[in-house]
């Protein structure tokens, strides 16, 4: 199965690509992006022991114990680790501090953390790579969607047994959300006013030609909005519907990779327009003041929303920092604190600036049905990127 899942990687979205800087999370950590120099010591290492069964040891000690009692002795638990302790993530380190800081804060110099940054498809293939090879590298793996989920189906986790996914939205028995990514449509509001502003689909892909940027590696967005919005809604066949994304790319569309990038070239005028960005982001920057718009006149809709899952890897070398980990990010603090930082947290208790306001309509990535179609999608979209001007 994991031979077979290698030939189907593709990009994806929450990890944007900036290969090859360096950047620090946790006490003493060593923290790396995809082609960046990287200590070794935590990714060549082959796995000690059963994982699964030290992982089941962990949650036997934990049995019967609930609140702050569960807490100290899990911390316990870690503290005695000695392995190190490595996240391949899709979060960048501003985005991880706050959750780095409280692993340090409970487990002081044992909270040494290795953060292996990079976009969700080649965090990916390094899994399967290091699958195939026997490697003990990741200890938790935090990823979009479709990779966290194709790695699941890989069998790339281990049973995720905690109380805190109570309250989590759409927790499965290997992986939970740690956050929701919404899709957006938003302009820059110097470039396009309230009466230019698009108020469709249709309107995105076929009213500002060159000035629409596209990013590169969101067939997930595409796939779900072909099926569940041009299709679903407005009665297109597939090739009708596709037939419109090919059009704005061939009427000169750009495409970028990343969606930080991609605000980035729609805030400082590059283009009008761009075709999916993060709702966080779009709000966090638009409420710092750049020229970004996305709800005014109105929101373009359906919006498009998929998860962030996080899990802890087969190989796992430890398994009670892992949990912890995962713990400190899944409960009411961590949640809060990615809330604060605009993310859409996946705990439905927590209030966010980034919620969905009420009568907004929102189609979900089905992520089972794209995963069994990845290939198809994913050389579609490729098709289309292929198309635009660049």
């Amino acid at each position: 199965m994991v031979l077979a899942l290698a030939v189907l990687l593709v990009g994806s979205a929450c990890g944007d690509d900036d290969s090859g800087s360096t950047t620090t999370a946790g006490s003493s950590a060593t923290t790396t992006t995809a082609g960046g120099s990287q200590d070794t010591t935590s990714t060549t290492a082959a796995p000690t022991g059963d994982s699964g069964a030290a992982l089941q040891a962990v949650y036997d000690e934990l049995a019967g114990l609930e609140g702050e009692a569960r807490l100290a002795r899990l911390v316990e638990l870690a503290a005695a680790e000695t392995a190190p302790f490595t996240c391949y993530c899709v979060l960048n380190t501003d985005d991880m501090a706050p959750l780095t800081a409280k692993l340090d804060q409970l487990l002081g110099a044992r909270a040494r953390m290795d953060h292996y940054r990079a976009n969700a498809d080649t965090i990916l293939q390094r899994l399967i790579l290091e699958a195939e090879a026997d490697f003990a590298g990741a200890d938790v793996v935090m990823l979009d969607g479709p990779e966290v989920y194709a790695a699941n189906e890989a069998g790339l986790f281990l049973p995720l047994d905690t109380p805190v996914k109570e309250g989590i939205f759409a927790a499965t028995d290997t992986y939970a959300p740690f956050v929701l990514i919404t899709y957006t449509a938003f302009w820059n509001t110097n470039a396009i006013s309230d009466a230019d502003a698009p108020v469709t689909w249709e309107d995105v892909l076929s009213n500002y030609g060159d000035q629409l940027l596209l990013e590169s590696t969101d067939f997930a967005w595409f796939q779900s909005l072909v099926a569940n919005y041009f299709m679903g809604t407005q009665g297109m066949t597939e090739e009708e519907a596709v037939d419109l994304f090919r059009s704005a790319a061939e009427a000169g569309a750009g495409a970028t990779r990343g969606h930080t990038l991609m605000v980035q070239q729609v805030a400082s005028g590059e283009f009008d327009i761009g075709a999916s960005g993060f709702w966080f982001r779009i709000a966090r920057e638009a409420s710092g003041g750049q020229p970004l718009g996305y709800d005014s006149p109105q929101v373009v809709q359906p919006l498009v929303t998929d998860i962030a899952g996080m899990g802890i890897h087969r190989n796992t070398r430890a398994p009670a920092t892992a949990l912890l980990f995962i713990e400190l990010t899944l409960n009411e603090e961590g949640q809060q604190a990615l809330a604060d930082l605009n993310f859409t947290p996946a705990r439905r208790s927590i209030e966010a600036l980034t919620a969905i306001p009420e009568g907004i309509e929102v189609v979900s990535v089905d992520l089972a049905t794209l995963h069994e179609n990845r290939a198809k999608w994913a050389d579609i979209y490729d098709s289309i990127i292929q198309s635009t001007g660049g």
